[in-house]
């Protein structure tokens, strides 16, 4: 699987809302190996799961390469059944992680002979369900007609119960466009002269915690070309007074401040 700028930015979106979505319902991440010990990606990354030592924790998260007909991403889940109630709450973190997505008509079948059980429960929380054929433990949801994560119980006493999701069955189910944040202060020299300056206080202000931009191509600034809060401008007359322009982006309101009280300055803004 090779994902290339906003496919990969989209791709760590989706884990991240993994990762919160696991950890909300108090699942401990853990790392499984890829690689097994030949050098060959691993066929099952829930046996794998399984095999580690997971100290005294009931419930774990994990995702990483898997290898199918082709190299797959997967996002997995295990944990202890205690009762019931264990199967039921892993059907929800899953349908809760792709509504977390955005990602709608998600329904869920499942199988075995606690399967009503595990319907009545579900719809309690609005999560339409079906009943299955199969005799075995399972379930599978679904985004619209296309299965997107399956699960059931596994272990020699079916002790435990997993879900696992291939991200390509669902990534384009997902939207997410990539928004780069803000910056707090944008550093518009307006003259060569002055660059050393621009570059000694951008460093400033980066290392009072603010997120800078410094422009040393010397372009007009404006509205349309900077996303920042504030802009900081100035030319050698400026510098020779050591004072800088700054301007709030938002309101366009111009203060001339003295260089020694500008992170000060913009602690109050």
């Amino acid at each position: 699987m090779k994902l290339v700028g906003d496919e990969m930015r989209k791709f760590e979106y989706v884990v991240d809302v993994f990762k919160g979505t696991c950890e909300l319902n108090n699942f401990e991440g853990i790392k499984v190996p890829s690689i097994d010990e030949d050098g060959c990606v691993c066929k099952d990354i829930v046996s794998e799961a399984m095999a580690i030592e997971t100290k005294d924790t009931s419930k774990i998260y994990f995702y990483g390469i898997q290898k199918g007909e082709e190299e797959l991403f997967i996002l997995g889940a295990l944990a202890d059944v205690k009762s019931t109630y264990s199967i039921v709450e892993m059907i929800n973190m899953t349908v809760k992680f792709l509504m977390n997505l955005n990602v709608e008509e998600v329904t869920v079948e499942v199988n075995g002979k606690d399967s009503e059980f595990i319907q009545e429960t579900l719809e309690v929380v609005n999560i339409p369900v079906s009943l299955g054929k199969e005799e075995t433990t399972t379930f599978i949801v679904y985004v619209g007609e296309e299965e997107v994560a399956f699960g059931g119980l596994v272990g020699t006493l079916s002790d435990k119960v997993f879900m696992e999701m291939n991200y390509d069955a669902f990534a384009d189910m997902v939207e997410y466009k990539y928004k780069q944040a803000p910056i707090d202060v944008y550093v518009a020299p307006t003259m060569e002269e002055v660059l050393d300056d621009a570059f000694i206080i951008g460093t400033d202000l980066r290392d009072a915690g603010l997120k800078v931009e410094v422009d040393y191509s010397l372009k007009q600034a404006t509205s349309e070309n900077v996303n920042a809060s504030l802009l900081i401008t100035f030319d050698k007359e400026d510098i020779a007074k050591y004072q800088v322009k700054l301007i709030d982006m938002g309101t366009k309101e111009i203060k001339t401040v003295m260089i020694d009280n500008l992170i000060e300055e913009l602690a109050f803004i």
